[in-house]
């Protein structure tokens, strides 16, 4: 403006879709959305290189065995903010996290499955691979064996609570970046 600060047009406002790139990416910190609670501001300075993104992102594995104790609660916010901040269909972000935090929640929603697993059984196609995967997960989880969670002490589910068109994709892409963030943090996911 006449000032010198920096603003949006009026004709732009109505296309804005509060994605804090300008709030992110402003050389002079000067950007601010109030919508925007929490818009971090990025530090250039501490981006990786690309060779350093290479190997993050080459380096990840699903894991398959964890460790007994889970992360502590701060760790496990830290993770979801970093995957709340994901791109999303309109930047929307109406993707919510559930996270549990206890082993024995962890058993009752693998009971739950075996129940749903149980059930499908019954009405899926004999010989089939759903019946046959099935069937294995079932019979794996009557012998003790524990492969739904992989004796994960911890839990984390995004979910999307409102019902809208790109609710699958804003989540895989959310729980995408919540894996890789949680292996730059040191920690396993799947």
């Amino acid at each position: 403006d006449n000032d010198g600060y920096p603003f949006i047009k009026d004709e732009n406002t109505a296309s804005c879709i509060k994605c804090g790139h300008c709030v992110a990416f402003c050389p002079h910190d000067a950007c601010m959305i109030e919508s925007i609670v929490d818009a971090d501001s990025v530090d250039k300075a501490l981006m990786p290189t690309e060779e350093q993104t290479d190997t993050l992102l080459l380096s990840r594995r699903s894991i398959r065995r964890y460790k007994k104790d889970g992360l502590p609660r701060q760790e496990l916010e830290r993770l979801i903010h970093i995957a709340s901040q994901v791109p999303s269909a309109s930047n929307s972000r109406l993707i919510r996290w559930v996270v549990l935090e206890q082993r024995h929640q962890l058993d009752k929603v693998v009971e739950l499955m075996m129940d749903f697993f149980r059930a499908g059984l019954k009405t899926a196609e004999p010989g089939s691979r759903g019946a046959a995967l099935m069937q294995r997960l079932i019979g794996a989880h009557e012998a003790g064996v524990d492969v739904i969670f992989r004796t994960a002490p911890q839990l984390i589910i995004a979910a999307a609570t409102t019902p809208y068109d790109w609710k699958i994709e804003d989540a895989s892409i959310a729980l995408t970046y919540l894996e890789i963030a949680a292996h730059g943090h040191g920690a396993g996911a799947c």
